[in-house]
């Protein structure tokens, strides 16, 4: 049975003697720059993409989520009644 700290190893590289300690050092490595460069990419999205776009907001006094307003008596919003029973055929 395998130990569970051990890497599955494939079966070609049990017959070169040295290639299997080559191998866990190289998926290590792998892992650890998976690791690393996943991290940075949501970094770079969430600082680079997400943070301006709400910046912009911000400046523009927008309020997407409608945070700002009065409590109004009811929550709930118009919308205008459509009069075609045909725009529900084709919906997507």
């Amino acid at each position: 049975m395998r130990r569970p700290d051990e890497t599955p190893v494939p079966a070609v590289l049990g017959k070169i003697p040295w290639a299997i300690p080559v191998y866990r050092l190289w998926m290590a490595l792998a892992r650890a720059m998976g690791f690393l460069v996943s991290r940075a990419a949501l970094v770079l999205t969430y600082y680079g993409v997400l943070c301006p776009i709400a910046f912009a907001f911000k400046a523009r006094g927008r309020d997407a989520l409608r945070l700002k307003r009065a409590a109004p008596e009811t929550y709930w919003t118009d919308h205008p009644r459509i009069e075609d029973p045909s725009s529900y055929d084709h919906l997507f």
